[in-house]
């Protein structure tokens, strides 16, 4: 599953993802320090409109993501402060 600039706009919650990989791309915190003072701005613009929207931090998405048998694979730093933080499911 590939999701790309969606993990800010929405509450903190998993969807089902049938495959065994688990891509995000977009502006993260890492624990709990912005990656520019953009992204900063960018998570109070997006908390002025929902409080359960906001850039999300690595750590706690991983913590979500570990819930649901997913294991941290690798952190990517990417163009524009962004990152692709990608996930593998646990085997059974």
């Amino acid at each position: 599953m590939f999701v790309c600039y969606a993990v800010d706009g929405t509450p903190p919650t998993a969807s089902e993802c049938n495959g065994g990989v688990l891509y995000l791309y977009g502006p993260f915190s890492v624990v709990g320090v912005h990656t520019s003072p953009g992204n900063a701005d960018f998570d109070e613009t997006l908390k002025s409109r929902d409080p359960a929207f906001g850039v999300r931090d690595v750590h706690d998405v991983t913590v979500l993501a570990n819930k649901h048998r997913f294991d941290l694979e690798r952190t990517i730093e990417m163009p524009s402060n962004n990152l692709s933080v990608i996930y593998r499911k646990i085997s059974s």
